[in-house]
């Protein structure tokens, strides 16, 4: 997440980044590079023609590759294909920033859960940490049976593991405070 948060500005204002143009401009070493091939007489103008086609293809398959990433994290309440080049992306971050703030995705406190009870000792269970606990499995199942279905397709399963590990380990510092 935190890894997201600093990549997403990076990719610029949507709709003025370098993958909006219809053609790729790589910069004034390459068309240098290009022209000195186009007066060479051992290359010349058609294998110049032919190296800025080649340019243009992969720049194309290029932006159709990464539009086909980011339509597959488009927000799917939106009903309409992702805007270049970081719609995805931002979405991605909207709903793990929304993941994070659940009860079952907090930090877990490293509490080892006690599985031994000294002979002639009682155990007293704290209610409210039970009932958080409790609680924390409840929202959990929520989450797995209806939130996570607003989520982007290609991210789900990920996010799922993601979540039941993480519940795992908290439930365990939790009921081992109680």
């Amino acid at each position: 997440m935190g890894d997201l948060s600093l990549t997403a500005p990076s990719l610029g204002e949507l709709g003025s980044t370098w993958m909006d143009g219809k053609t790729f401009v790589p910069g004034k070493e390459f068309d240098k590079i290009l022209d000195h091939i186009d007066m060479s007489p051992l290359f010349g103008r058609d294998v110049t023609q032919y190296l800025v086609d080649q340019t243009a293809i992969g720049f194309n398959r290029f932006k159709n590759f990464l539009m086909a990433i980011n339509d597959s994290l488009v927000d799917k309440g939106l009903n309409q294909k992702a805007l270049p080049p970081s719609h995805g992306l931002l979405t991605l971050e909207k709903y793990l920033t929304s993941l994070f703030k659940l009860s079952f995705m907090g930090v877990p406190s490293g509490k080892p859960l006690t599985t031994r009870i000294p002979v002639g000792k009682l155990v007293y269970w704290d209610s409210n940490l039970v009932q958080a606990a409790f609680s924390m499995m409840k929202d959990f199942d929520v989450f797995i049976s209806k939130d996570l279905l607003a989520y982007p397709m290609s991210v789900q399963e990920n996010i799922k593991i993601a979540a039941r590990i993480n519940l795992q380990d908290v439930l365990i510092g939790t009921l081992g405070k109680a």
